[in-house]
């Protein structure tokens, strides 16, 4: 059942009130109001986790608030990051799944006087979808502890005092260290709706453009083709690339086709047709960034390569 908010809320805060056992809430932005509110009706005695994206720019921007870790750690709540993470997911005693648009906001859950107009559903899960979730939690996530959220404070805090604009701010490399984990599983919303040259000439009306604007947290003031490749080297999409082809791996499209199929986490998965829509605009962004693969085109195929510096 397709559900407009405020009913997805509605439903989502009355399933959570019969949780008894085990709750995940993950989604790409949190804030803390919004998620005190939903702790209302979460028993102490439920085993809750938590996981957000949690981008540098997220905090700066306001996005979602660092205090979240404090107030999950007080409550013995595991909190874990994904800096490419782009869900919306909710999952109640490993019954029922709650997927849309809304985030763990005011805005996004409706706890606000001008809530967004979000989409979402909810349907009993299957031992193939917790199988996918617990890849996903188990090889993806970096759950949060004490020296990891300093490091970030501090450096959330230098960034402020010397007030640096938040579009296109990286955590630094101390950071990056910390939270650097191998990309093995995507969602389709990680993956690029468009080509990179689409994106140079940007149509914010097109909803397959939008996504990709929002999905790599571009600026509308800077969009040159240096600011997409930054910004799509932080993307969840890249780290996967990368990972595929560590060690001087040549892959062919349908080597890649295949290896994308395997890492997806959506059930059920896009068909073919869209399959090969979606590897050929990745395969466009690797025709864009010259620099770090090399593309080789063979009788009826193509390979890429990465391109290893010296």
């Amino acid at each position: 059942m397709l559900l407009a908010s405020p009913d997805f809320a509605f439903q989502l805060s009355k399933a959570i009130d019969d949780c008894e056992s085990i709750l995940l809430l993950s989604s790409a932005f949190i804030k803390l109001n919004a998620l005190k509110a939903l702790s209302k009706v979460i028993s102490p005695c439920v085993d809750v986790s938590v996981v957000c994206r949690w981008k540098k720019q997220d905090i700066l921007v306001g996005a979602s608030d660092l205090e979240v870790y404090d107030y999950c750690r007080a409550r013995g709540w595991k909190f874990g990051i994904d800096n490419n993470f782009h869900g919306k997911l909710y999952i109640v005693d490993e019954t029922e799944i709650f997927l849309g648009s809304a985030n763990l906001t005011g805005s996004g859950l409706g706890f606000t006087s001008a809530p967004n107009y979000e989409f979402g559903t909810f349907f009993p899960s299957a031992d193939a979808d917790m199988k996918k979730v617990e890849q996903f939690l188990d090889g993806e996530v970096t759950w949060m502890n004490d020296e990891l959220y300093a490091a970030m404070c501090a450096d959330v805090k230098q960034s402020k005092e010397l007030a640096e604009p938040a579009s296109g701010s990286f955590w630094s490399d101390e950071v990056e260290s910390l939270i650097n984990t191998p990309v093995n599983y995507l969602w389709v919303s990680d993956l690029p709706f468009v080509t990179p040259n689409e994106l140079l000439h940007l149509d914010l009306n097109c909803e397959s453009a939008r996504h990709d604007f929002d999905m790599l947290g571009l600026n509308v003031d800077s969009l040159s083709s240096e600011d997409l490749v930054s910004h799509f080297k932080c993307s969840r999409v890249y780290a996967w690339l990368i990972n595929r082809l560590s060690d001087d791996v040549e892959l062919r499209f349908g080597a890649l086709t295949k290896a994308l199929h395997d890492a997806l986490l959506d059930d059920p998965s896009p068909y073919r047709k869209d399959m090969k829509e979606l590897l050929s605009n990745i395969f466009a962004w690797v025709h864009f960034m010259p620099d770090d693969f090399v593309a080789t085109k063979h009788n009826v195929t193509t390979s890429i390569k990465r391109v290893v510096s010296q």
